[in-house]
């Protein structure tokens, strides 16, 4: 599914990604917004779109990649002295660096990860949205990178979630304010929600 080329360009970027220089990038409004809270990016208008070359300037994945990339890009890039929390940390690291990077503490749950891996504040351990293993009110923002389309799945011999159980696990661990942040690829990987 993933090229060698792409693996190594993904995770390149990552690793040179710099809060600083996507602050400047992401400012403004790119964004539409739409009923309920909903915001839509055309291409057109995404920061991410090489207007002269007609083409997503993000040099790896899919055009689903390029747009989560780029969303990442516009969401992480200033969590100063913020608690995040990462729901199914898997593999693509960009959101945790950018946390990082710019002042903030990452600490991320993984169902897929040893059961004996605790979580601990900064650090990733094993862990499902419907039993978050902290403390009411500790993070200042909940995110998950494509892993809301797999809460309601059988994994490792854990029981499938409600999306209703897991939301209302979020808003417990959040502080009053906090922000929660998912992105899907609905129908994408045939996971209807």
């Amino acid at each position: 599914m993933h090229s060698k080329k792409h693996s190594i360009l993904k995770r390149w970027h990552s690793l040179t990604a710099r809060p600083q220089k996507l602050q400047q990038k992401w400012q403004g409004k790119f964004w539409q917004a739409q009923s309920k809270g909903v915001v839509n990016v055309e291409c057109r208008n995404c920061r991410s779109f090489d207007a002269n070359r007609k083409q997503c300037s993000i040099g790896f994945g899919t055009p689903l990649r390029k747009c989560v990339v780029s969303s990442i890009e516009a969401h992480f890039n200033d969590c100063k002295n913020r608690e995040v929390l990462e729901i199914g940390f898997g593999r693509f690291m960009l959101a945790r660096n950018l946390i990082r990077k710019s002042g903030g503490r990452w600490t991320g749950i993984e169902p897929q990860v040893n059961p004996n891996n605790i979580p601990v504040l900064g650090k990733g351990g094993h862990g499902d949205a419907a039993n978050i293993p902290f403390p009411d009110q500790t993070f200042d923002m909940a995110f998950g990178i494509q892993s809301i389309e797999h809460w309601a799945q059988k994994v490792g011999g854990r029981t499938p979630s409600a999306y209703k159980t897991c939301f209302a696990e979020i808003s417990r661990v959040l502080k009053p304010g906090g922000t929660i942040y998912f992105d899907a690829p609905i129908y994408f990987h045939g996971h209807a929600m």
